[in-house]
């Protein structure tokens, strides 16, 4: 009986891909975005009592009536949410949204 061996992680595609001044460009335009949308959370929804779209808005109105922290809420709402998409949709849909992309010989590499 032969034993399957499963293949390493390739490091040099990796750092390839972090070489790649384009990556740099697109990882400074998701902090910066993720930066504005937590300063509007915090300095203008939550303390106005103002409901967004999404887990967001939901964690807004679920802080008001249990006050769990806000930040809590929408980590454990948005990981339901990515857990959901896998089951409902497939493995392939979510793995588009968490960065994970599923070979068809059963081993999975990470995409930056």
């Amino acid at each position: 009986m032969k034993l399957n061996k499963k293949k390493k992680f390739d490091t040099k595609k990796l750092e390839k891909i972090i070489k790649n001044k384009n990556t740099y460009y697109n990882f400074f335009l998701f902090i910066i975005g993720m930066a504005l949308s937590a300063i509007s959370v915090s300095v203008f929804y939550s303390p106005n009592e103002v409901v967004t779209t999404g887990s967001t808005g939901l964690a807004i109105i679920l802080n008001k009536y249990l006050n769990i922290d806000l930040s809590l809420l929408v980590l454990c709402l948005s990981s339901m949410l990515l857990v959901l998409s896998f089951l409902v949709f497939g493995i392939n849909y979510g793995s588009k949204h968490s960065g994970i992309n599923p070979s068809k010989n059963g081993n999975s590499t990470v995409s930056w």
